[in-house]
């Protein structure tokens, strides 16, 4: 009887820790999910910022082919107008400015006040027209840095 009772009680133990086993497993496969779930979240994720990059690559690669374009012209350009002597435009100006100045600067350099005029569009540079070396130095266009810190001084 007594031997009975024992292997009962070994045997309800054996099924408790059964059942723990069974929890502890089924908290294992739960935790797998969940980690399945975050390295499926975590491709997507990877995948789409892998498209981004390739997609900024692109278009950094076609602005820097514009760019280089550009840059060909602009000096193709000032070759054509000015021959080696080409008008030093400040880096800080923008460049649908420093394309006004060097058109304004063919134009002075040709004597030619009335496209100066028209390309002169506020009216600002035309009365100074006749004063061609204080325009050149309004327009940064000499290399002497006293002459370009006096005039915009001036202006």
């Amino acid at each position: 009887m007594a031997q009975n009772k024992k292997i009962e009680t070994l045997r309800l133990q054996l099924d408790e820790t059964n059942q723990e086993l069974k929890e502890k497993k089924d908290e294992i496969n739960t935790t797998k999910s969940e980690i399945n779930a975050q390295k499926k979240e975590l491709l997507k994720v990877t995948y789409n910022l892998e498209l981004e990059r390739k997609a900024y690559e692109e278009k950094n690669k076609v602005l820097n082919e514009k760019l280089k374009y550009t840059d060909s012209m602009v000096f193709t350009n000032e070759s054509r107008l000015f021959g080696e002597r080409a008008p030093v435009v400040d880096s800080s100006i923008p460049s649908d400015l420093s394309s006004t100045i060097t058109e304004l600067f063919a134009a002075m350099q040709n004597n030619d006040a009335a496209k100066f005029a028209v390309l002169d569009k506020k009216g600002v540079l035309t009365s100074f027209y006749k004063k061609r070396d204080m325009v050149e130095k309004i327009l940064w266009i000499q290399n002497d840095p006293n002459h370009r810190a006096v005039a915009v001084k001036e202006w």
